[in-house]
């Protein structure tokens, strides 16, 4: 009764930037980490094999610090990035290329809303037509139907290729300026 009056501590996981990223080359378990207070007061941060394996004895007595391992991931980063001149020759010729295809898309939206534009005047004669009894109910939601569809059909297209032309260019350039 005495044990169960007493608050349980919940052990917080404490947060270290490398933790369950590597796996030791030896044994294959987890790297883990450790912080510790030298002396002088100052915190450090140490990495190192868990070495739980009990079907392998790994001999991998080393402590690596956070500071290490660092610098040998930003100098891996800096051999597979683009160098900066690459990046601006890079990002010129999409722009380049984002101004001609905005040109060959002005002519495709163009040709696409004049289709639509005669779509509409097919339904508006098809209005007058049925309004003067030359067409019956029945022949004119056929006709009609045929025709919004047609309608929508286009404006889906358009509305389609524009997003998808716009997209392209903004998730390259993204790309590029992160790299």
């Amino acid at each position: 009764m005495k044990r169960k009056s007493k608050p349980q501590k919940t052990d917080k996981m404490k947060f270290f930037l490398y933790r369950g990223l590597f796996r030791c080359g030896e044994c294959g378990f987890t790297i883990t980490a450790d912080r510790k207070i030298k002396p002088s007061g100052k915190p450090y941060t140490y990495y190192y094999c868990t070495r739980k394996n009990p079907n392998h004895k790994c001999s991998q007595n080393v402590f690596t610090r956070e500071e290490k391992i660092s610098s040998q991931i930003n100098e891996a980063i800096q051999k597979v990035s683009l160098p900066d001149d690459w990046t601006d020759k890079m990002l010129n010729e999409l722009e380049d290329e984002k101004k001609e295809k905005a040109q060959s898309s002005r002519f495709f939206a163009q040709k696409t809303e004049n289709e639509i534009k005669i779509i509409d005047e097919k339904l508006e004669k098809l209005m007058n037509a049925y309004l003067e009894s030359a067409l019956n109910l029945v022949e004119y939601r056929e006709a009609k139907n045929k025709l919004v569809n047609q309608k929508q059909l286009l404006k889906d297209k358009l509305t389609a290729f524009e997003k998808k032309s716009a997209n392209r260019f903004e998730l390259a350039i993204a790309f590029l300026k992160e790299a």
